[in-house]
């Protein structure tokens, strides 16, 4: 079978992603706490999680500050890599 190869995109949802769960691990704060936070529907939450285009700026604003991601962290949301 051929390998798959992901598009640019789909390694910049996968990157942002990673970012995210890593904080909230590292913090401690399981889903429904960080959708708590968004003042979202855990349906939207995962919505835009697993599109992550869909994320509003004050969504990523208030996701830096309730897991205390760093600068490094938030390059990587915005840039992708």
């Amino acid at each position: 079978m051929p390998k798959v190869i992901p598009t640019d995109r789909e390694m910049a949802d996968r990157q942002t992603r990673a970012v995210i769960e890593s904080a909230r691990e590292m913090q401690g704060i399981d889903n429904p706490k960080l959708i708590k936070a968004l003042n979202i529907s855990a349906s939207e939450y995962y919505r835009r999680r697993r599109d992550t285009d869909c994320f509003r700026l004050g969504d990523i604003r208030r996701i830096v500050r309730v897991l205390h991601i760093s600068d490094e962290g938030i390059v990587k949301i915005v840039r992708g890599h």
